[in-house]
């Protein structure tokens, strides 16, 4: 796909992500730096995140939809921010530079989300929390399918689409669920924290995370709503006071979860 450069939306660890235009429609680029070893190893960092995008491409508009990767030789790609340096743990420096040496990219096209769940959360009626948290629980019932986690659910990583819509029809395990909505469709976004027992190459850690990944998405994305609330001096957390409490104590299962949400929005 040929693209017409409009800006730079943002660079972290791994690359930066660019706005680009082909036929009058907006897509998001991500360029990052990969490895010239990781181009034939089909369980490296690169072919485990194409295998991610792959999978909940499926699932749109919970998820960013993929259009198509391309590997480039002779990259003269160079993301410039020496800022970026100071998130990185000391284990890591080595390997970070090797990747900002290196001559091979990859490039992501995906669908374009603008408007951040930040920007209209204070505006939300109770129905409205209701159905944010009801399609990302979807979303993260879809991720659990394949023992996936998001790992960083925030007001930045979930996007808003306005619509008149009543619902959205999701298939999930050839079971066709139809997900209320009230004006607003949610769809998860940056997947740079994404895990998998699959990235993990010690055992110990492995049966840890196969453990506890049913609760990972449900307690990440309380704490970082329950944050964002105290941090501005919302009240709406008090009146979710119950619905919080329910959310923690079967924070390890998704369906009882879902089916909480769908009897509050029925009524």
């Amino acid at each position: 796909m040929k693209v017409e450069y409009i800006k730079k939306l943002g660079t972290g660890v791994s690359g930066s992500v660019y706005l680009v235009k082909n036929k009058n429609k907006y897509y998001s680029l991500k360029i990052q730096h990969i490895l010239e070893k990781d181009i034939s190893d089909k369980k490296s960092d690169l072919w485990n995140e194409i295998k991610f995008f792959t999978y909940v491409t499926d699932f749109t508009p919970l998820f960013k939809k993929f259009y198509s990767y391309n590997i480039v030789n002779n990259c003269d790609f160079i993301k410039n921010n020496k800022s970026i340096r100071l998130t990185i743990n000391n284990d890591s420096i080595g390997e970070y530079k090797k990747l900002q040496k290196s001559n091979y990219c990859v490039e992501y096209i995906t669908s374009y989300e603008e408007d951040t769940l930040g920007t209209i959360i204070d505006t939300l009626s109770m129905k409205q929390i209701y159905s944010l948290i009801l399609q990302i629980s979807y979303g993260i019932m879809i991720l659990q399918r394949k023992k996936y986690t998001h790992d960083d659910f925030n007001v930045n990583n979930i996007t808003f689409t306005k619509t008149t819509k009543k619902h959205i029809t999701m298939t999930i395990n050839n079971i066709k669920y139809k997900i209320p909505i009230f004006s607003y469709i949610y769809t998860i976004i940056d997947y740079g924290s994404v895990n998998h027992p699959s990235f993990i190459n010690n055992m110990k850690d492995k049966k840890l995370y196969l453990k506890n990944y049913k609760n990972i998405d449900i307690c990440n994305l309380l704490d970082n709503i329950k944050n964002y609330w105290d941090l501005s001096n919302n009240k709406l957390s008090n009146k979710l006071t119950n619905d919080i409490e329910y959310m923690e104590k079967n924070s390890d299962n998704i369906k009882k979860i879902i089916t909480y949400f769908e009897n509050k929005l029925c009524k």
